[in-house]
């Protein structure tokens, strides 16, 4: 059975929303423009549905997420330059861009590591990674969320203590590590 228009993207939405808002926040390390990437994501979803097919939604999403991001981050990048330039005295400003290349490619392993974190979590935990994103990165109550996943607020609290506890034992030397190259 063919899911045509509204259906097919409410179908599309409710599978993949998660994974894509996590992918923008991985990207842009900021709520705001995240969801900006999220919306532009769907949007361009809802105006191409009829060219996307269900099967390669995900790789379709997370490819113009990417995008997106990369020109957005390139837009952002272009504004603070050029209102650093009205701002900073030409004397102040560093003969080489070394610090910011290094920035760059510190946001990059940041990333990178988000990224294994949410989907290595995925791979080991379908329900974790739901309430983790839910809660986390969607910044919902966790007695909403509770809710939604039928669980009482105790056995909730119990499951987002393991879903964290089992992210600390396998990432936090790599995140403390990268916490220690900013510095």
């Amino acid at each position: 059975m063919k899911i045509c228009g509204i259906k097919k993207f409410d179908s599309i939405y409710e599978e993949h929303y998660e994974k894509v808002f996590v992918a923008a926040l991985g990207y842009m390390r900021d709520r705001y423009l995240a969801e900006e990437i999220f919306q532009e994501t769907f949007l361009e979803l809802y105006m191409r549905i009829d060219t996307v097919h269900s099967e390669t939604a995900e790789n379709w999403l997370l490819t113009v997420v990417k995008h997106k991001s990369i020109n957005m981050l390139k837009y952002v990048a272009t504004r603070q330059e050029q209102i650093g330039y009205f701002e900073t005295d030409p004397d102040e400003i560093p003969s080489d861009s070394y610090g910011n290349i290094q920035r760059i490619e510190e946001q990059r392993d940041c990333n990178n590591l988000s990224r294994k974190i949410f989907d290595e979590l995925y791979q080991e935990n379908v329900t974790w990674y739901k309430a983790i994103v839910r809660v986390y990165c969607f910044g919902r109550s966790q007695r909403e969320v509770a809710g939604e996943m039928g669980m009482n607020m105790g056995r909730f609290h119990s499951m987002l203590f393991r879903a964290r506890g089992w992210i600390k034992r396998r990432y936090g030397k790599q995140y403390s590590e990268l916490l220690d190259l900013d510095k």
